[in-house]
């Protein structure tokens, strides 16, 4: 059980490990399952540069963690897969009260403002504004939203830019439940691309929703969704995103 007593600049990590910044709490076998509280304190300037390796963010992988009452501000995060401002990947863990404003840029896939990859796990009263960059399942607040797994009282308002596939201004593949949600920020992506999700599979559901950002693709494009799954009390702005229709 852990608590942050005060404000942390962490300005001093940019020149830390020959420039690959902080190294992340928890990775692919050593996981945090403890519990976190930031106690409404943050932490600014954070510098992670390890755009070769998997699971990078603050903590970089969680097990069994709650993790609240935090912010991380400003600063920038750069790693593989599982990328995020907050948490690589979040495993069967908690998440509340938390935002993340810095930048987040992943290589590959999963790649998210405050977490890169949401799994049998919950995010709730979060935000990102950071802008995200990455090729697959990239999201201005979570890249993928696994099985099992819920977001609820969130928001995303950074650019989203996704060199390949399922680009979304909150989260880039969806494949649980969405509520009480929504995304401001440009989007840009190839396949499956939406203001508020790219994919949004048949398993999945998005509720009380809405997206505004500007939104741009090839193929599977939609003002509020990529593609399907269950929409309900959910809207896009036809002026703003561009896009005439909901779900490509």
């Amino acid at each position: 059980r852990y608590v942050i007593g005060n404000n942390i600049d962490a300005s001093d990590t940019v020149n830390w490990n020959s420039a690959a910044g902080f190294n992340p709490l928890g990775n692919n076998t050593t996981q945090f399952s403890g519990i976190l509280d930031g106690l409404g304190n943050k932490i600014s300037n954070l510098t992670i540069n390890r755009p070769t390796t998997d699971y990078v963010g603050l903590f970089g992988r969680t097990n069994g963690a709650s993790i609240r009452n935090i912010g991380l501000l400003g600063g920038s995060v750069t790693g593989r897969d599982a990328v995020g401002g907050l948490v690589g990947l979040n495993n069967n863990s908690n998440i509340s009260n938390a935002y993340a404003t810095g930048s987040v840029t992943g290589a590959n896939s999963s790649v998210g403002g405050l977490v890169g990859y949401n799994n049998s796990s919950s995010i709730s009263n979060a935000y990102a504004t950071g802008s995200v960059t990455g090729q697959y399942a990239v999201g201005g607040l979570v890249g993928e939203n696994g099985n099992s797994s819920s977001i609820s009282n969130a928001y995303a308002t950074g650019a989203v830019t996704g060199g390949q596939n399922y680009v979304g201004g909150l989260v880039g593949y969806n494949n649980s439940n969405i509520s009480n949600a929504y995304a401001t920020g440009a989007v840009t992506g190839q396949f499956f691309v939406g203001g508020l999700v790219g994919v949004n599979t048949n398993n999945s559901s998005i509720s009380n929703a809405y997206a505004t950002g500007a939104v741009t693709g090839n193929q599977f494009v939609g003002g509020l969704v990529g593609s399907g799954g269950n929409i309900s009390n959910a809207y896009w702005n036809m002026e703003t995103t561009g896009q005439t229709t909901s779900a490509g």
